[in-house]
């Protein structure tokens, strides 16, 4: 079962009641239908909704399912006995790179602005919370918004009871405006006002890490506490370092996304672990452990032990220290909180479709035509939504067929 609930309301309502009494030519100084007209305002944006499948007003809602995707498929393989195919949960939900799409879950009414947590029932009937951009990814580009695992993980499985997974997101159009267009991307923020950035005279531990105007991350090599220097220095190329006061700045190049398995890393190298800290490549070279196609790695669980201290060490494929910990990178969406609310692909840029002026305006027909014939013409007559409504409400309306369980 795949169900959703409304659970607030946080924007206007499409059209206002002023604007609704101007469309209708009732005078203002007219009040005696000011509060029909206001419910169908409301009762024209959700029948607007039903034709569309969208939230055309920002809200809240939280998505149930009874279980993860592909539970029977894992429980088959996990139990199998002899003489069965799988065993041990080497089928099913494992994570496949040829069948990634398979743990997708598409969030109802698009479309979606962020995702707040997810909360299951574990097998032992205790609730668990995982949280987006360390234990899932967030798409809210897509439409309907969709969120996969992290890379090399995959769902839990879930205790049998109905609703044994609620998604908590928000979803809706912004208010119409002339900037940001519909659909357009806007810059949520900008990196150094999240990360930490050059000052003269700030004080920097040994890894302490800043973000430069190249999109560099530059780490401090010194024994600290150490003090920078007056003026900004001139960031040497990657690779390099330069001297800043007391501080001594190395440029270890851009963030170079997740960590993955069997891969071939060359230093320097800066990667996103999946507790949203930074990870310093610590060895000249370096293959990564291999985790096989098909594998048992639980959601939330990361692949390799990393470290969460500034300056710790993280073996790899059998390396001691491979990787040494940066501390916690805020460009994801976080402004200051300890969990992010968008992948690391999406860092730096909210998704924030405002709503098509076509809308207000089908909204604004819809209510006319419900207003002026609020009583039958002929006996035993039909009525329903005129086509020319239909048609208006076609451009933003999202057939999704492809079943989410």
């Amino acid at each position: 079962m795949n169900s959703l609930v409304r659970t607030g309301i946080v924007g206007p309502e499409l059209v206002t009641l002023a604007a609704m009494k101007n469309w209708l030519r009732v005078p203002v100084s007219v009040t005696n239908d000011d509060n029909d007209i206001t419910d169908l305002i409301q009762e024209a944006r959700v029948q607007a909704e039903l034709i569309t499948n969208c939230a055309l007003v920002r809200s809240t809602f939280v998505q149930y399912l009874d279980h993860f995707p592909g539970w029977a498929d894992r429980e088959y393989g996990y139990f199998a006995t002899a003489g069965m195919s799988g065993g041990t949960g080497a089928g099913g939900m494992g994570y496949n790179r040829h069948h990634r799409h398979y743990g997708e879950i598409k969030l109802k009414r698009p479309p979606g602005v962020s995702v707040q947590s997810l909360i299951y029932i574990g097998t032992d009937g205790r609730p668990y919370t995982l949280n987006p951009g360390q234990d899932f990814i967030v798409d809210v580009a897509a439409q309907p918004a969709r969120i996969r695992p992290i890379p090399y993980t995959i769902w839990p499985l879930t205790l049998h009871v109905p609703a044994a997974i609620a998604i908590a997101f928000t979803a809706g159009y912004g208010t119409n405006s002339d900037t940001p267009t519909p659909g357009k991307t806007e810059p949520e923020t900008v990196s150094e006002d999240l990360n930490p950035s050059w000052k003269p005279g700030a004080t920097w531990q040994q890894y302490n890490y800043l973000v430069d105007a190249n999109g560099n991350v530059e780490v401090q090599q010194n024994a600290g506490p150490v003090v920078a220097g007056a003026t900004l220095p001139v960031w040497a190329a990657i690779g390099s370092a330069v001297a800043d006061g007391a501080a001594s700045w190395l440029n270890c190049g851009p963030i170079r996304g997740f960590w993955t398995p069997d891969t071939v890393y060359t230093g320097p190298w800066v990667l996103l672990d999946f507790n949203s800290n930074l990870q310093l490549l610590n060895v000249a070279s370096l293959t990564s452990q291999t985790i096989g196609a098909v594998t048992f790695q639980l959601v939330g669980v990361a692949p390799l032990p990393w470290s969460s201290t500034l300056g710790g060490l993280t073996a790899d494929n059998g390396v001691a220290g491979a990787w040494r910990c940066l501390g916690g990178y805020l460009a994801l969406g976080n402004t200051g909180l300890s969990v992010p609310n968008s992948p690391e692909q999406q860092a730096a840029f909210t998704i924030d479709f405002t709503l098509p002026r076509t809308v207000t305006r089908a909204v604004k027909a819809l209510v006319t035509h419900w207003y002026y014939n609020r009583e039958p013409v002929t006996q035993g007559g039909v009525s329903k939504v005129p086509h020319h409504i239909e048609d208006m409400l076609g451009g933003v309306t999202i057939h999704d067929f492809a079943p989410t369980p």
